[in-house]
């Protein structure tokens, strides 16, 4: 990495600055690279934790949708049988229960997919450091 020395270069201070210069927009571009090649890496590691939770959310919205109306006929068709409520009332609750038991499901599902974002906190927090590093670098410069 760059060291901010005030050197001459073939006798003059401004050569040297311009040397040093151009020794940190390197680094600055190197860390750049290095930030780029982390946040793929994050996003191909978010990607493989997310492909399941994503495919269960699939999977379960076209099984509920292609069974859900049979389905909950016949459990309220079960409950007026054992009741003796009206099918209308019956019918009311038994898809009542169901859209909760949805819901339910899809939250839990959410809380997973949000758990695959969490990978990029580790490039969130490395350019931080590189950012902080950066500005070290060009407030000592400046202050000599």
């Amino acid at each position: 990495m760059v060291d901010i020395t005030t050197e001459k270069v073939n006798g003059s201070p401004v050569r040297g600055f311009f040397g040093q210069a151009a020794e940190v927009t390197g680094d600055a571009i190197e860390l750049a690279e290095l930030q780029v090649r982390l946040a793929k890496a994050d996003a191909a590691n978010a990607v493989r934790i997310a492909v399941i939770p994503l495919a269960v959310i699939a999977t379960s919205g076209v099984v509920l949708l292609a069974s859900l109306p049979v389905l909950l006929f016949a459990i309220a068709g079960f409950v007026v049988r054992l009741s003796g409520i009206s099918a209308e009332l019956a019918q009311l609750l038994v898809s009542a229960f169901a859209a909760g038991f949805a819901t339910v499901a899809t939250a839990v599902a959410v809380r997973y997919l949000k758990s695959a974002l969490q990978a990029f906190g580790r490039s969130a927090e490395e350019l931080q450091y590189n950012l902080k590093w950066l500005k070290t670098i060009f407030r000592s410069s400046n202050s000599q």
